[in-house]
This record gives structure tokens, C-alpha cells and sequence, in this order.
């Protein structure tokens, strides 16, 4: 019988192929010596560890150094749509470093506005927009009271999207969309978020600060940006 390649479609034998009787090649002629001193594109290589550790070292001794009043309360992130959120320098420090309280409603609001930008990019052109709802804060201010209204489903559902919803969605289904929890303070094991509080408020942090369209960039200092290219997350 005939090997089967391809489409189906009839192949004949080699007459160079390895005979199978013989003995296979030893694996270390095979591979590469792991020594060996291979040439590889610059740009594919991630940057060295201490490049990074140095690069977020450097952006929250920065944040830690303030104390200026009036630089503390210098809006650097502002993001307008749906509706407008700005973050402090002032709300950036306590994320990082007054770990006692839960996040500042803003910075909660925006790393969700920020999930579901990113979800919205990933999926550009494709069914799936629209598939996911991240709730933030201020969905769940207004679901609570339209509760309670005398509005139809169908138009409390419109007001939602239209006041709380980054826009556009082809679709909109929340019943039928999953759920995700990003949380807001420090939870406890049963909640099954083990995460490091420390490490997850410095992420929060980074996140923010790379948030795209920042109607604010012009106010974080250029060390500070380009800081954030070495950082692990903003490669």
C-alpha cells in the first residue's frame, strides 16, 4: 500500500530515505551544543533582569520622593470616555505604598476600563467583542439604583451602556458573560485570589500609568516614561 500524504493524494517512497534498520543519529549530533555561542536577533532578546528590577526600582523611589504638595495633587492620567477618570500622582503613591487601604475608587474603575480596552482591542473585528463585561464601580452604582426604577429592562439596560459602558459593542448580553473578579481590597483564601498584595498594587500601578489615549501623558516626567519601556510590562 501506497503512504497517504497530504491532501490524500499518493506519494512514492524516497529511494535516499534513511533505511529504518539503522541505528538513529546519537541526540547530541543532533541538537545544538547548549554552550555554544549562537547568534540571535538583539530586538528578541528580553532585557536583562537588573534592567527591569532597576527600571521599577527607579519609578517608585521616584513616586516615594515626592512630598510637594501641590506635585502630588498633578493629574498624570485622565481618561475620558465613557466618562472621566483622573488619577493623581498623589492617588498613584497611596496605591503603591498605603497598602492599609483598599484602592482608590478611581484607580479601581480605571484598571477595569483598562481590561475591557484591551479585551475590545484583542478582539477587534471579530463576534467575540462584547462578550466579556467588566463591572467597575460606577456600573455597579448605577445598576443598584435603576434596580429600583420605573424603567422597563430593556431601558435600563440602554442607560447602563450608554452611561457605563466603554463603547462599542456590537452586542451586549450581561447574563451571559463572564465574570471576573479584580479585587479591591485585600481578600482572604476563601475568595481563591492568592495573590501578593504588594505585587498586584505595583502592577495596578504600571497598568495605569501605560493606559492608552492618556489625555495627561504630558505631565509624567520623560524619566518616568521611559522607565516604564524597560518595565516588565511595558516592553
Amino acid at each position: 500500500m501506497e503512504p497517504i500524504i497530504g491532501n490524500n493524494a499518493p506519494a512514492t517512497l524516497d529511494a535516499a530515505a534513511p533505511n529504518p534498520n539503522e541505528a538513529a543519529p546519537e541526540l547530541h549530533d543532533a541538537v545544538a551544543d547548549p554552550q555554544e555561542d549562537l547568534p540571535a536577533p538583539l530586538h528578541l532578546l528580553p532585557p536583562p533582569r537588573h534592567f527591569v528590577e532597576d527600571a521599577l526600582e527607579y519609578i517608585f523611589g521616584f513616586m516615594n520622593g515626592v512630598h510637594d504638595e501641590q506635585t502630588l495633587d498633578s493629574i498624570w492620567i485622565r481618561s475620558d470616555a465613557p466618562y472621566r477618570i483622573e488619577i493623581s500622582l498623589r492617588m498613584l503613591k497611596d496605591t503603591l505604598f498605603v497598602t492599609s487601604t483598599s484602592l482608590h475608587p478611581d484607580c479601581f474603575n480605571l484598571a477595569v476600563r483598562k481590561l475591557a480596552s484591551a479585551e475590545v482591542e484583542r478582539h477587534a473585528g471579530t463576534n467575540m467583542v462584547g462578550g466579556k463585561h467588566y463591572f467597575d464601580l460606577q456600573f455597579h452604582a448605577q445598576s443598584r439604583a435603576l434596580r429600583y426604577s420605573w424603567m422597563p429592562q430593556g431601558q435600563r439596560t440602554s442607560t447602563l451602556i450608554n452611561n457605563a459602558v466603554l463603547q462599542p459593542f456590537p452586542r451586549y448580553d450581561v447574563f451571559n458573560s463572564t465574570i471576573y473578579l479584580l479585587p479591591l481590597s485585600i481578600l482572604d483564601s476563601s475568595y481563591g485570589l492568592l495573590v501578593d498584595p504588594i505585587m498586584l498594587r505595583s502592577q495596578v500601578v504600571v497598568q495605569m500609568l501605560m493606559v492608552k489615549d492618556n489625555l495627561a501623558a504630558g505631565n509624567i516626567p520623560q524619566e518616568i516614561t521611559a522607565a516604564l519601556r524597560r518595565s516588565p510590562l511595558g516592553g
